[in-house]
């Protein structure tokens, strides 16, 4: 699968489990929005980015946070959505999170081990849709 692929089919499978937990969801039309969904939770609309990996490194899942610039002599730069829901494609990992604005990339761990915890780490069952649901 080239990369085009694997971000479709994280947009697919992002999108049946927000519609699993009763959220509704729309899709720009094409691909020049600065956003790939939109989701709606409690009458408030909430822009997305939906980023996607295919491999794990060590066990954890990289998601890089900010856009890559395609022209020479830009900077890459942070996305303008309000969140962000990553997945793991081996493992089926759906996560769900606020846009970081300070950080460039993010580590989660699929399974969280039974020893060896530090609080700076993330875990995918901390990061599910229900969880985030919860805050509502």
């Amino acid at each position: 699968m080239d990369s085009k692929d694997i971000g479709n089919l994280g947009e697919h499978i992002a999108i049946v489990e927000l519609l699993s937990a009763g959220i509704v969801v729309s899709r720009p039309l094409g691909d020049s929005s600065r956003y790939d969904l939109i989701i709606e939770i409690d009458k408030q609309l909430y822009t997305c980015q939906v980023k996607t990996t295919a491999k794990l490194i060590e066990g954890n899942a990289q998601f890089d946070l900010k856009t890559a610039s395609k022209r020479a002599g830009t900077k890459d730069t942070f996305y303008d959505v309000d969140l962000f829901i990553l997945v793991e494609l081996t493992t089926k990992m759906v996560c769900i999170l606020p846009n970081l604005q300070d950080r460039g990339s993010i580590w989660i761990k699929p399974i969280k081990p039974a020893v060896g915890v530090k609080a700076s780490m993330n875990f995918a069952e901390d990061l599910t849709i229900a969880k985030f649901l919860e805050s509502f």
